[in-house]
């Protein structure tokens, strides 16, 4: 695990003593095989890849070390299809984006990899699983039309027969009440290789002043606006995974879904912090009071500052100091027994499907 947390951060030329201890551990022979299921189920196998590959890390594991060369082609393969397959969820998603803006819709990209590729990952490294939007409730009407203009629809893919059928609305009330937004919008593609195409459509992100979801009228103020691109700004973007990351840590409803301690959503932050620090890391402070949200915001940071502790993630803990809010929101003792236990093994089949009844991605 403590290789795979390694090669999740950016690629560490400048830290030799790092370098040093990532190759030791390649050196000294691993369970591959454990290593490349832990990091598909922790969502980090092609960053993981990407960095052996460019710190000639591969190359030592396969003439010193012990890595299968039948596992390198495999992991090597999937790593091509997700470049692929995200090349084509980035067209889909511009198609969106300007379907949006020509019908005046306010509907931003809110989080997940469309946001962070190519700012703080490649396309090759970081998988996209769906395009994640947020918009006004009352807008929702509105935005469906777009969506269904462009091909999608509110349904289940089979995979049996690649077929998509629409959900009832005895399916669609499960979403409505354990999720924050509209049930997933499928669209099916005409592709060899990638079948469909996910959007997520939600009402809000973590949980803000007054204990409600911010909404796209709390962040409408920040918004990076590049033609017909609309997308959460930067310190928006960064304060967006740290409330994804604190809520899904805290909350016993996402420890029963199998969905809380995931290196990815770690990972996402530290990478971000690096992106705000250079531009407007002075204004993290500021930003998460005014929007009610510095207590889960440190409580992210802390938990990065546990687990993948960076220079970029050390400095804007400096700028965000903890008050008693936000220290009765740090980890406790039985959370990080929980978060070990989820970094070193894999959960069990969670709740998820038991209660939605359909995969997310």
């Amino acid at each position: 695990m403590a290789l795979i947390l390694a090669l999740s951060r950016k690629r560490q030329e400048d830290d030799p003593a790092g370098l040093a201890l990532a190759g030791s551990i390649v050196d000294d022979g691993l369970d591959w095989e454990r290593l490349f299921l832990k990091s598909l189920w922790h969502k980090v196998a092609f960053i993981v890849l990407q960095n052996l590959i460019e710190l000639g890390l591969v190359d030592r594991a396969l003439s010193t070390g012990n890595l299968p060369l039948l596992l390198l082609n495999h992991w090597k393969q999937l790593a091509a299809a997700n470049d692929y397959r995200n090349r084509l969820q980035l067209d889909v998603l511009d198609g969106l984006e300007r379907a949006l803006a020509s019908a005046n819709v306010q509907c931003v990209v809110a989080k997940g990899g469309p946001l962070l590729v190519p700012s703080c990952y490649s396309r090759k490294e970081r998988k996209i699983y769906d395009l994640d939007f947020l918009c006004d409730r009352n807008d929702k009407g509105q935005v469906e039309r777009v969506f269904v203009d462009e091909g999608f629809v509110i349904g289940s893919y089979s995979h049996r027969d690649r077929s998509l059928r629409p959900l009832t609305s005895a399916e669609i009330r499960p979403w409505l009440l354990h999720a924050r937004g509209l049930p997933n919008f499928v669209l099916k593609l005409d592709d060899p290789f990638v079948e469909y195409i996910v959007a997520q459509v939600q009402f809000g992100i973590g949980v803000g002043r007054d204990q409600r979801p911010l909404s796209i009228f709390d962040i409408q103020d920040r918004l990076a606006v590049d033609g017909h691109r609309r997308r959460i700004g930067e310190v928006d973007t960064f304060i967006s995974l740290c409330l994804h990351l604190a809520r899904e840590t805290e909350s016993e409803l996402f420890s029963g879904w199998g969905m809380d301690w995931n290196v990815i959503k770690i990972t996402d932050v530290v990478r971000c912090a690096d992106i705000i620090v250079v531009t407007e890391g002075h204004d993290l402070a500021d930003r998460a009071r005014q929007l009610g949200v510095h207590a889960p915001v440190a409580r992210a940071i802390a938990i990065c500052t546990l687990i993948m502790p960076t220079p970029a993630i050390a400095r804007l803990q400096q700028a965000l100091p903890m008050d008693e809010a936000a220290r009765g929101r740090l980890p406790t003792i039985s959370q990080l027994a929980i978060a070990m236990s989820r970094l070193c093994f894999t959960p069990a089949i969670t709740k998820w499907d038991e209660m939605v009844g359909t995969k997310t991605t």
